[in-house]
């Protein structure tokens, strides 16, 4: 099954997911409820 994941591309989970070379597609920004901070999200598409 295939699932789509967006995470925070400088967390924990997506600095080891980088590391093994997985998959991944581009960035994109994602404005934070406060309206004025933006913070970088990487789409990642894999299987469970």
């Amino acid at each position: 099954m295939n699932l789509e994941f967006y995470f925070y591309k400088n967390s924990d989970f997506m600095q080891k997911k980088l590391s093994r070379n997985l998959e991944f597609t581009r960035y994109f920004s994602v404005t934070l409820h406060n309206g004025i901070n933006k913070m970088d999200y990487v789409r990642y598409v894999g299987s469970t």
